[in-house]
């Protein structure tokens, strides 16, 4: 695809957007897995459910400026699909994997976070009204997950230094 107006541009990050969804949805269920923190497993849980809601409001978002949804890989994703795989290969303990998937999840909602900004700001500036109401909608999601993945990274930070000094 050409990308020479606002609107192609537009339409290719709604894809790269729609590629990181895909993505993820699959990635949450492999956290979820490898969590041994109850809290943390029941997040991603919860954020997998999240994620596919958001799949389905950025193809209504497509399908609100007349296009077909459609992905353009995004190598953000996964470039830290491929970093977890790597640090996994250095045997973590349990409680680093959980501190690990939490600060790299953490990295990935701002990716997102960051993405949703400049395609609501896009769309607001092209007038695809709707598809900027249903992004706003993932942005505060996406927003939300960060905020209780700092939370939980604050708490248990805190509990792995105390192991650490006693």
């Amino acid at each position: 695809m050409k990308i020479d107006t606002l609107g192609d541009l537009f339409v290719h990050e709604l894809q790269d957007v729609y590629s990181a969804e895909l993505q993820l949805v699959d990635e949450l269920d492999k956290l979820a897995d490898e969590a041994h923190q109850p809290e943390l497993k029941t997040m991603f849980i919860e954020h997998r459910r999240e994620t596919e809601e958001q799949v389905h409001r950025v193809e209504r978002a497509f399908e609100s400026i007349n296009q077909r949804p459609r992905k353009a890989k995004c190598a953000a994703i996964k470039g830290m699909t491929k970093e977890h795989k790597h640090f996994m290969k250095q045997l973590p303990s349990d409680e680093i994997v959980d501190m690990f998937d939490a600060e790299a999840s953490m990295k990935v909602e701002n990716y997102e976070i960051t993405s949703y900004k400049q395609l609501i700001d896009l769309a607001t500036k092209l007038g695809y009204v709707e598809a900027r109401d249903l992004l706003k909608l993932n942005l505060r999601e996406e927003e939300q997950a960060l905020n209780k993945l700092a939370q939980f990274v604050e708490k248990y930070e805190r509990q792995l230094i105390r192991l650490e000094v006693a």
